[in-house]
């Protein structure tokens, strides 16, 4: 990727199908970006939650947590995730929006 923003950008990807059980207790990393000035990770974790954290290096994080414990493991799932300094982080799977947080920040 070039140009990644810290500020606002989108990602989507497909998880494909049996890629990741998403109900089986284990953590699995999904991604780690590190564009200039902070991070912007995801993962599953043992608690079968999605779970991305959201940083700008020296001033904030903001962390969404959704529950993909009853996704189908044996169905392709697009995931999107939309991240904006000055509004929101965002989780869309399915095209559905699932979990949206606030960043507080400007």
């Amino acid at each position: 990727m070039t140009n990644l923003s810290i500020d606002v950008w989108t990602i989507n990807f497909w998880i494909k199908e049996n890629a990741i059980s998403f109900d089986d207790n284990q953590i699995t990393e999904i991604f780690n970006l590190n564009p200039p000035g902070g991070s912007i990770f995801m993962l599953k974790d043992a608690d079968n939650l999605f779970k991305v954290m959201y940083v700008v290096l020296w001033k904030w994080r903001v962390d969404l947590e959704y529950d993909v414990s009853n996704l189908a493991k044996d169905k392709r799932h697009m995931i999107t995730v939309i991240w904006n300094i000055k509004d929101s982080l965002a989780l869309s799977i399915d095209w559905i929006e699932v979990k949206k947080e606030k960043t507080n920040f400007k």
